[in-house]
């Protein structure tokens, strides 16, 4: 599956994406990627870095520039 898709969450939309791996992401919001070949592997890391942090307010200091980074 890690040739299929990857994940990203969007602290934007509030909400994990799925983008295909052979075209361009999407959305163009601000979405930071994550490590993990399923959905719970993605979230799992999601967690791990950023909490329980949902939307971009709610991140702290490091973790905005951590999203702001380019991709």
């Amino acid at each position: 599956m890690a040739d299929a898709a990857w994940f990203a969450w969007c602290f934007d939309h509030g909400r994990l994406h799925t983008f295909a791996a052979v075209t361009a992401p999407w959305c163009t919001a601000a979405w930071v990627r994550l490590h993990g070949d399923t959905e719970a592997e993605a979230l799992q890391d999601k967690v791990g870095r950023f909490g329980s942090c949902v939307y971009f307010d709610q991140l702290s200091a490091d973790q905005v520039a951590e999203v702001l980074k380019p991709q």
